[in-house]
């Protein structure tokens, strides 16, 4: 699985109906471990898009498995389905179903 930090045109183009995000700089640290278990559990040629919001919340839109096709990221680690509010943060990727 790739990890993409799309900005500009590519940016609008992945995540249009979602307002007021941006690029990423880096990848947060505190993220890293839900990233290593979508790689374990996804396709290889699959890919994450990236982006902020102003509250700090990571959003994330998965190419490659419709299931988890919109995800976010907590300043805390934590990883929720959907784009519903509120989310429904869970500690690990296993925790979201259908896994």
């Amino acid at each position: 699985m790739k990890v993409l930090r799309p900005a500009g045109a590519e940016l609008a183009r992945r995540f249009g109906t979602h307002v007021g995000l941006i690029p990423l700089t880096e990848v947060p640290a505190v993220i890293a471990p839900r990233l290593a278990e979508l790689r374990r559990l996804c396709a290889p040629q699959g890919s994450l898009a990236l982006a902020a919001r102003a509250d700090g919340v990571i959003v994330g839109l998965f190419d490659g498995e419709e299931a988890l096709r919109h995800l976010r990221f907590s300043a805390a680690g934590e990883v929720a389905r959907g784009t519903g509010e509120p989310p429904l943060y869970v500690s690990t990727v296993e925790e979201l179903s259908p896994f």
